[in-house]
């Protein structure tokens, strides 16, 4: 079967499972992966964070309170912005004004002083991930196009049952230096 084909037969069957998911059980997963992801020795110390804000209606995991704890630590937080098919950031000051953008995920507003390079770790979306790091994302290449330059530590935060032996991957995907699950 052709990676591609594949790669969409594995996206619907993780999507699905996500969404099965009970309440309790997003809850509860995604709890004990905020704990995992504050004691990770990439992101413990870590400054600079450039985060996702998860998608509730796909049942990402809910990083939010991690992001909350470190921001109240006086870390600086970026969020990942769409315009077109690349990646810009702003920075994470306050969720209450984030504002819906492409595909309804809440963005803060552009920062025209952020650098790739200046962040000391990069969370990264996934709908799996395998043993070797190939990431298993949503179609869209946002995040190969964008890690394929930037050399910065990449963890990608998952449910266990995410985690498998091997995903298809094409000349074009890339690799995450870490996976934390729970």
């Amino acid at each position: 079967m052709d990676p591609s084909d594949e790669k969409w037969r594995l996206r619907r069957h993780f999507r699905e499972r996500r969404l099965a998911l009970s309440d309790q059980a997003w809850s509860d997963g995604s709890r004990d992966l905020c704990e995992r992801l504050k004691s990770h020795p990439t992101l413990a110390h870590a400054g600079r964070i450039h985060a996702f804000w998860p998608i509730h209606q796909k049942r990402e995991v809910d990083i939010r309170p991690a992001l909350r704890d470190w921001l109240a630590e006086g870390r600086t937080i970026w969020l990942p912005i769409v315009k077109g098919n690349a990646l810009v950031s702003g920075r994470f000051e306050n969720e209450h004004v984030l504002q819906a953008g492409a595909y309804g995920v809440l963005e803060p507003s552009v920062d025209p002083t952020f650098s790739w390079e200046q962040m000391d770790a990069i969370l990264v979306p996934a709908l799996a991930v395998d043993h070797d790091g190939w990431r298993l994302g949503y179609g869209g290449g946002f995040y190969d196009r964008l890690l394929a330059g930037v050399h910065v530590p990449t963890v990608c935060p998952i449910f266990a049952w995410e985690r498998v032996p091997s995903l298809p991957h094409e000349a074009h995907d890339v690799r995450v230096t870490h996976t934390v699950t729970a």
